[in-house]
């Protein structure tokens, strides 16, 4: 059924070597996997945007951690629609089977098909939602992507995350105009920041070449700042 309001932005979301690193896991209490500046770079986009979020990651199949990792690093406002667990009760907002036609109580909030192509999974997702039509993918692959979803791609370094480049290229996608950068080239002699996960890198490279102190001083920085750049 057509939705005549208007929908917001779609920022189709990758997760490993977006947001997720497992050499984060290294530096960060718990072995939490995720970069937690990249993934304030996400919500920063949303807010900034008005996006909605649909994971399109292979994490796409375990609602439970997607949940558990949203919800530590305020991602979650900005899902386009509620991750609803096998736990939930249905009845705390209303008995969802009384609304059955709501967006907000589908598992809208992925895409579908883990045996899909991530790009046919995108494409039947926007299918099932005509009224899109502005939205955004943010992935560390051009896997399989069309020419059609390249010219919609934010393209994330699989070492530094999201960067003020990426930043940059995800809001003007999301079609708000971004007054920091005319374009993406106004930072390509910009060195990239040093996310935990690359100093946790360095640290590992330092310690593998028998750098023991090289290895403590990048360790203490993690440690003392973990957010140094």
């Amino acid at each position: 059924m057509k939705n005549d309001r208007q929908q917001p932005p779609v920022l189709f979301l990758d997760i490993d070597e977006v947001i997720a690193f497992t050499r984060v896991a290294v530096a960060m209490p718990g072995g939490d996997k995720i970069d937690p500046v990249s993934a304030a770079m996400i919500v920063r986009i949303c807010e900034r945007t008005g996006a909605r979020i649909v994971v399109s990651s292979v994490w796409r199949s375990s609602p439970v951690v997607c949940k558990r990792v949203f919800d530590a690093h305020g991602i979650t406002p900005h899902l386009w629609s509620p991750i609803v667990l096998p736990d939930d009760d249905p009845h705390e907002d209303g008995d969802l089977r009384d609304h059955e036609d709501r967006d907000d109580v589908r598992d809208a909030w992925r895409t579908e098909g883990q045996n899909a192509s991530r790009s046919d999974a995108i494409d039947a997702w926007l299918a099932q939602h005509p009224d899109v039509s502005v939205w955004a993918i943010i992935d560390d692959s051009f896997q399989d992507f069309d020419q059609r979803k390249l010219g919609r791609l934010v393209h994330t370094d699989m070492m530094f995350g999201i960067g003020l480049r990426e930043y940059s290229r995800a809001v003007r996608l999301l079609g708000d105009p971004d007054p920091l950068l005319k374009r993406d080239e106004d930072v390509v002699h910009q060195h990239p920041r040093h996310t935990i996960a690359n100093l946790a890198r360095k640290a590992i490279a330092a310690l593998d070449e028998g750098d023991d102190d090289g290895a403590r001083r990048l360790l203490a920085i993690i440690s003392e700042e973990p957010l140094a750049q």
